[in-house]
């Protein structure tokens, strides 16, 4: 009986599994987007890759896209090229995930695992719009931390609570006000996974000044 349990649920699982994509979402700053641009796509043109590139992209394009590379590989790598003047997208599915290395740049890297059709769409909307990796985006755990480190530091100098029930609604108030002020920093991320996606990692800024692309042994 436990077998059958077992092999049941984890059949039912290991489905369900399958139907999770993986969205990698790297954006790469640069001083010239041309030698970025240059770099990269022979980086992917050594692999076989023929991604879809957008140059200053239209984001109701780029949101269609999401309904079509929802149905296929199950990693979907957004590349994002930044410079002074100009911005570059890049879109390909496979069936593994690429890391890399550009010379003179800064990247920084966001993997997201997709619930729902829905969600990739909506992911690919805020890419483009520029609404993930802005620099409260890169720093947030460390700002959301040293927040509430400061407003607990301000309550207890400041209020002193001489009951019980003046300390409980103090801390209630406290919190609330936190975990609101956490949400607008957090923003869109706190929100993500009403729509289907959980944030899987998201890496700090790193600065690269090799040579040549270098593929990172893992």
């Amino acid at each position: 009986m436990w077998d059958l349990f077992r092999r049941y649920f984890s059949g039912y699982f290991s489905a369900k599994s399958k139907d999770i994509k993986r969205c990698i979402y790297i954006k790469i700053k640069g001083e010239s987007i041309a030698n970025l641009s240059k770099d990269l796509e022979g980086y992917l043109s050594s692999k076989n890759i023929r991604p879809l590139r957008f140059v200053e992209p239209e984001c109701y394009i780029v949101t269609e896209l999401g309904n079509y590379l929802y149905g296929s590989d199950p990693v979907i790598q957004v590349i994002e090229l930044e410079g002074e003047l100009s911005r570059m997208l890049y879109l390909f599915s496979g069936k593994e995930e690429l890391d890399f290395k550009l010379e003179n740049s800064k990247i920084t890297k966001f993997i997201f695992e997709i619930m729902k059709e829905e969600g990739l769409a909506y992911l690919l909307k805020l890419i483009c719009q520029r609404k993930i990796g802005v620099k409260r985006h890169e720093h947030r755990s460390g700002i959301t931390f040293l927040f509430s480190l400061i407003i607990g530091l301000i309550s207890s100098w400041f209020f002193k609570a001489d009951e019980y029930l003046d300390y409980l609604l103090l801390t209630l108030a406290i919190t609330t006000f936190v975990v609101l002020v956490t949400l607008v920093i957090d923003y869109p991320f706190s929100l993500l996974k009403f729509r289907g996606i959980r944030v899987v990692e998201d890496s700090e800024i790193t600065k690269v000044l090799r040579d040549k692309i270098k593929k990172i042994k893992r």
